[in-house]
């Protein structure tokens, strides 16, 4: 019953291990700076360029939307829950906690994992979660919700969203996505979408070695308790109406660990770095044993 989800795990866990750990053993060897330049660099070319290129290589026929809207259900839930948790705490801190509260990783995890144990079908509806839900949660709600949480006025907020490349890539991914083109130009995006999610992970790598003190893992569990418990739980039991490879790719996808979207934001707003990325490894580690129950529960 678990071999796939176990050779899932694999398939997903392999990379991240790899990368991350690449990423750790350059700890001493790269300076700070370079390191801060490399989150700034996700930012403004490394995650447009990954949105790009899966907006492009999206089937975008049948009624997909519908996952989107459970995303939208979920990234709501968890960012009452998670509002309500740090009302108390300082900006940079709320705003690391919401993030890993509020998107999970539905790209280079949720992705593999859907299509182990769904197949093709499965990971069509995985991609409108992510491109139509997570994306634009991440860079457009995410950052008006930071923004917000350090006190800055509602109409800087919105300049802030409405200068976020990965948006503006989003948009024109969707708009070129029938636009014939040659075939060099998108396996080229493609190679760099996954080359931009690898520097992702190396950074995450990177920012492990400068984390000191692990004792904010405690700081983080309850985001963690929102990500993968609650949220999933409640599209658990919600979103029945949805076919049945539909309902189980949609509450897998709400499973997943929190975004990287949360340190490639902690680095662009000066959020807590340390609580990102304890939030981020921490998740990654928990969804090995978080995984198999949705599994089992969604049959």
């Amino acid at each position: 019953m678990f071999s796939p989800v176990l050779w899932a795990l694999l398939a997903a866990y392999l990379p991240l291990v790899g990368w991350i750990g690449l990423g750790s053993l350059g700890t001493r060897l790269v300076p700070k700076a370079m390191v801060d330049q490399l989150g700034k660099l996700l930012f403004w070319v490394a995650g447009p360029l990954t949105v790009l290129g899966f907006s492009r290589g999206t089937d975008l026929s049948g009624p997909l939307w519908a996952a989107s809207i459970y995303a939208w259900v979920g990234m709501a839930t968890a960012a009452v829950f998670a509002w309500l948790w740090t009302r108390q705490w300082q900006p940079a801190q709320r705003g690391s906690f919401l993030l890993a509260a509020m998107f999970g990783n539905t790209g280079c995890i949720g992705f593999p994992v859907t299509l182990a144990l769904l197949g093709k079908e499965g990971l069509r509806w995985a991609l409108f979660y992510d491109q139509l839900g997570t994306i634009i949660g991440a860079y457009g709600l995410g950052i008006f919700l930071v923004s917000r949480s350090t006190n800055i006025t509602v109409w800087k907020s919105l300049g802030r969203v409405l200068r976020n490349p990965i948006l503006w890539a989003f948009v024109v991914g969707l708009i070129t996505h029938d636009w014939p083109a040659p075939a060099w130009l998108d396996r080229s995006l493609e190679v760099g979408a996954w080359t931009a999610i690898a520097l992702t992970l190396v950074q995450i790598g990177l920012r492990i070695g400068q984390v000191r003190s692990w004792q904010v893992v405690w700081r983080v569990l309850p985001a963690l308790g929102i990500k993968l418990v609650l949220v999933p739980f409640g599209i658990w039991l919600f979103a029945r109406s949805l076919p049945e490879v539909a309902y189980s790719a949609v509450v897998l996808q709400s499973a997943m660990p929190p975004a990287f979207a949360a340190l490639v934001l902690a680095e662009e707003f000066d959020l807590d770095r340390e609580m990102a990325v304890a939030a981020i490894v921490t998740g990654i580690l928990a969804l090995g044993l978080t995984l198999p129950v949705w599994v089992l529960l969604t049959g």
